[in-house]
């Protein structure tokens, strides 16, 4: 479609004098032309030799740029002399009359207002100075040349002004009928398009709902497998935990049924192995809970039960961590309460979830639970007095593995499921959940239970849907074949780490690993490839090594980065080894015996007291002298090396303010503290980090073009500002 601009400049009247205009060559010539073929006419010979030079003076002055505009009016000034000239040697007063011939000239080469300038300035020499024209002076002869110039003058104007007119009418309705007739055919092609993006987007439609089927399909299919799974593996916990949990209880318990005394170190280790096992017991039942909420597959036994009775109970389970560490409790209900329709057991465990997370956070002061009546509704209430939920975590409280900020959750236990669970029952009984809590002055949650069972009212049309329809489960023969293949990528990685960090992406690329660029040439001529990966210990040779490539392996993106190894990422950070838990004390005797010097004095830097313990036992197993030093959060660690100065430090990468790699920098930054070797001893794989490359070099045998280089660039923003 044509724009504004367009449509102004279709619109805009053109400059029809240029083409109206006679040339000043045509008509030198023209009269060249006519010296010529009356010479016999013209005498005497020197207004012969005027006839012939201001035509070629003219030809002259018209063919350079700077002169050209002259030429015009040279014509015409020489044809004035040579008509006064004339009526100088022949003396015939009508010859003044051919003074309208300049004025033609100048109408038919200038414009009809140069020309009108002309014919006044004749008519002022006329009537003024007729001698400069070789009049003599009578006032007949004067007035049949004004008349006449004036006449010519007129007549070419009128002749002009029409031409001129009938020009833009013209010009004007060829413009608009073009400009329409565009208009015509852009509206035409915008049809076209719109009726071919119609039925592509019915094809499109079409695919999309088959594959939402099939997709529905896979879905239900995988949501079976999970529950299956889950359970399954459940299962097969539980199993060896409840041997575990019960062979520790009976040794922590009743020590005496294995006769001799039991020694006081291993019994602590048991108490933390048994604890442990317990958290590890609680987590698998929260997740198959969780799994079977989310599938639809949990069922409820609803009877009429007494809400009294169900806090009670759920009060003597509470109530040894309540009196261990000294903390009131208070319920407020009315006796005569209804009773709830609902099933016992999970109503239970959502008052046993609320009252454990309110005696677990809360230190000081105590627990109230409260029910009422409200309309059709048992509202029951647990408001402590602990810490309080601090405002960013409201949003994500009942969100599964959330356990809040750090600075006042992180030390309290618990898998985070929880809330998550008791929200889910709540709603599995048509009730609702919610808290209301004041950061340093504690939280109150609450939730509602319908009194009697909710009936939910049949949706219109009823004629379509029939209330004693029975859903038959559909089982599918098999998995849809997936046809689209995977694309190929070939990795150079002269690091030997990145092979492991792409692997996990094995299920969207096809990987092929080479050792070497020869390999990579090789590989793309038996194999086509989508891409090419080039991961090598510095920048420095990366761009020469794709430079070499792109020549060789045409039409394919060639990826250069630097990733380092996990190893080499923690001696950069100045440690000297990264030990992964679990550790065994054969790995932490090696990964000591490798520092230089002696060591007398070990920092244990760990938040978790029972990783501290172990790590104190490995360590007196393996150097019974050793002086052993603990710290559960960075700043408390740099503050006690400054104190008294370590020989070796055991760090862990989570801790309450800072990580491990915060604390190597800040701990590099202490000229005191610089020497002090430091080992990694943490949960977390440096492999499962996000791989980190200083550099990324792209490479094309055809090179980028401009418009290549701006959906490069946007795609690149793109993708980096998405999470990894």
């Amino acid at each position: 479609m044509l724009n504004h601009k367009q449509v102004h400049k279709a619109l805009a009247m053109p400059d029809f004098g240029s083409e109206l205009r006679v040339s000043p060559v045509n008509i030198a010539l023209l009269f060249l032309v006519m010296a010529s073929v009356t010479p016999w006419i013209i005498k005497p010979t020197i207004l012969l030799i005027g006839f012939f030079l201001a035509p070629i003076i003219t030809l002259l002055l018209a063919s350079w740029a700077h002169t050209k505009p002259l030429a015009k009016w040279f014509l015409a000034f020489s044809v004035t002399v040579l008509i006064t000239q004339i009526n100088l040697i022949y003396a015939v007063p009508a010859i003044l009359s051919l003074l309208v011939i300049p004025v033609c000239l100048i109408v038919i080469m200038v414009n009809v207002r140069a020309a009108g300038l002309f014919a006044a300035t004749m008519t002022l020499i006329l009537v003024f100075a007729p001698a400069l024209l070789g009049a003599t002076g009578r006032v007949a002869e004067v007035v049949i040349a004004i008349l006449c110039i004036w006449f010519v003058f007129a007549l070419m104007a009128g002749s002009f002004h029409g031409v001129y007119g009938f020009a833009h009418w013209a010009a004007e309705y060829y413009t608009k009928s073009t400009l329409q007739l565009q208009q015509a055919l852009d509206t035409a092609l915008s049809y076209d398009e719109t009726v071919k993006e119609l039925a592509k987007a019915g094809r499109q439609l079409a695919l999309s709902n088959e594959r939402m089927v099939a997709l529905r399909l896979l879905a239900e299919e995988a949501q079976k497998t999970k529950v299956a799974f889950v359970s399954k593996v459940s299962h097969e916990f539980r199993t060896p935990l409840n041997m575990i949990i019960g062979l520790i209880d009976l040794i922590v318990k009743s020590p005496d049924i294995y006769g001799e005394p039991f020694p006081t170190a291993a019994f602590e280790d048991l108490t933390v192995i048994y604890r442990n096992c317990e958290h590890l017991s609680s987590l698998i039942n929260d997740v198959l809970d969780l799994t079977q909420v989310e599938s639809g597959r949990m069922r409820l036994r609803k009877e009429r039960v007494d809400m009294a009775s169900i806090i009670m109970e759920a009060v003597g389970v509470v109530q040894p961590l309540i009196l261990k560490k000294k903390l009131t409790l208070e319920t407020a209900f009315n006796p005569d309460l209804p009773q709830v329709y609902c099933d016992r057991t999970r109503i239970r465990q959502v008052i046993l979830n609320l009252l454990s997370n309110a005696a677990r956070f809360t230190d000081h002061g105590g627990i109230t639970i409260c029910i009422q009546q409200r309309s059709n509704y048992i509202v029951a209430s647990v408001k402590d007095t602990g810490p309080g939920i601090n405002p960013r975590d409201r949003e994500r409280i009942f969100d599964p593995f959330c356990q809040g900020s750090q600075s006042l959750w992180l030390d309290k236990g618990g898998s985070g499921l929880g809330l998550t669970i008791t929200k889910q029952f709540v709603e599995l009984h048509g009730g609702r959940i919610w808290f209301d809590s004041i950061l340093g002055e504690g939280t109150t949650f609450s939730f509602e239970l319908p009194v009697t069972e909710l009936i939910m009212p049949i949706d219109a049309p009823n004629r379509w849907i029939s209330e004693d329809w029975v859903w038959m489960e559909q089982h599918p023969s098999g998995k849809l074949p997936d046809l689209s293949p995977k694309p190929r990528v070939i990795l150079y990685d002269e690091v030997g780490e990145l092979q492991h960090t792409l692997s996990r992406y094995s299920s969207e690329i096809d990987l092929v690993n080479v050792d070497n660029a020869v390999e990579v040439v090789d590989a793309q001529r038996v194999l086509p490839v989508n891409a090419v990966i080039i991961n090598l210990q510095s920048a420095d040779g990366l761009q020469h090594t794709i430079s070499q490539l792109t020549a060789s392996i045409p039409n394919t993106a060639i990826v250069g980065c630097t990733i380092p190894s996990s190893r080499k990422q923690a001696w950069e950070a100045h440690a000297v080894d990264y030990l992964i838990k679990p550790v065994t004390r054969d790995r932490l005797k090696q990964a000591i015996y490798r520092v230089q010097g002696k060591i007398e004095v070990v920092l244990l830097v760990d938040d978790d007291p029972d990783v501290v313990m172990l790590l104190t036992r490995m360590l007196m197993a393996i150097e019974p002298g050793l002086k052993i030093r603990s710290a559960n959060s960075g700043s408390q660690a740099l503050q006690e090396m400054h104190e008294h100065l370590p020989d070796l430090v055991l760090l862990d990468v989570i801790l309450p303010d800072m990580d491990g790699w915060e604390f190597l920098k800040r701990k590099v930054a202490h000229e005191d503290l610089q020497a002090v070797p430091v080992i990694f001893v943490s949960a977390q794989d440096p492999n499962n980090l996000p791989t980190n490359s200083a550099s990324m070099i792209v490479g094309h045998d055809n090179g980028f073009s401009a418009s290549k280089l701006v959906r490069c660039a946007l795609s690149l923003s793109a993708t980096l500002l998405q999470p990894d």
